[in-house]
């Protein structure tokens, strides 16, 4: 439970980053809104499926959504720089 509320974090993160509601990000996945709420809390798993959908969306390895083994901080960082890396 706790790995996928670290996930959740991070997509939260990359979701404000790509300026997406989680209405909005819900949309262009063509999933519900709730989906998108239950992933950041953490209360639900996503399928390899989504996650390789949403590694798309929002221009970053799938790697970056998973990967709970840094630090907060560290995460941050990494988020922060993929997203930079991908010139928008």
């Amino acid at each position: 439970m706790k790995n996928r509320r670290l996930v959740g974090e991070r997509i939260r993160l990359l979701r404000l980053r790509k300026n997406f509601s989680q209405e909005g990000l819900a949309q262009t996945l063509g999933i519900a809104h709730a989906t998108v709420s239950s992933w950041e809390r953490g209360s639900r798993p996503m399928s390899l499926d989504m996650l390789f959908r949403l590694a798309k969306v929002f221009g970053v390895s799938p790697c970056i959504i998973v990967n709970t083994d840094a630090s907060p901080c560290d995460r941050r960082q990494q988020i922060l720089a993929s997203c930079e890396g991908t010139g928008e």
